[in-house]
This record gives C-alpha cells, structure tokens and sequence, in this order.
C-alpha cells in the first residue's frame, strides 16, 4: 500500500514546522504505542486525521493482515510513487509492516 503525501514519510515532530524533526523509516505494531503519542496533527487542513491517523490505521491494517506492507512517501518528489510502483522504494519514505528486519530495513 503506498500512501504519498506532503513530506518523505513519519517524522518525530512535523518537519514542515520543526527543521530538527527526524525520519522514522520503519515502524511495526510493537512500537504503536510510543509512536503514535509523539506525532504531530496536520500542518493544515487535512481530512484524513494527519499524520497520526494514517500512521494508527495503517498499523491495525498490518496487525489484521501479517504480510502487508505500507510505504509513506513524498507524493512531491519525481518519480517516487512510479519507482515504488515498480517495486523499488523510496530512499527517504516510512515502511510500515508486521515486523522489521534485523538490522533495520
């Protein structure tokens, strides 16, 4: 599942408004609860429920569907979703998934 927006995926603060803010590139329903307290709402008018929303959704998704992989990227960014498309991720994006690799992704 690819979900392409604003920025290159799930930051620890919202990175539009906060320079400092650092990319989260993996995320597994173990870390749902230390995670989803720490993310920001919507820079601005977003009826989807912003950052945190998706990230909440998408984790119940991958805990229902062990195997599901979610991709949050840039929709900004040439050729992101159409690499990504192609089986071929974005170097900066969040993956969201059962579990991680060792080692990171």
């Amino acid at each position: 599942i690819l979900l392409a927006g604003e920025v290159d995926g799930v930051f620890t603060a919202d990175p539009l408004r906060d320079p400092e803010a650092q990319l989260v590139t993996e995320i597994t329903p173990s870390q749902a609860n230390e995670l989803t307290t720490l993310l920001p709402g919507s820079y601005g008018p977003d009826v989807t429920g912003g950052m945190a929303q998706k990230v909440r959704l998408t984790l119940e998704l991958v805990r229902k569907m062990p195997g599901t992989t979610v991709l949050i990227m840039s929709g900004r960014v040439l050729g992101n979703v159409k690499r990504a498309l192609l089986g071929s991720p974005p170097s900066r994006c969040t993956v969201i998934k059962t579990s991680c690799a060792p080692g990171g992704r």
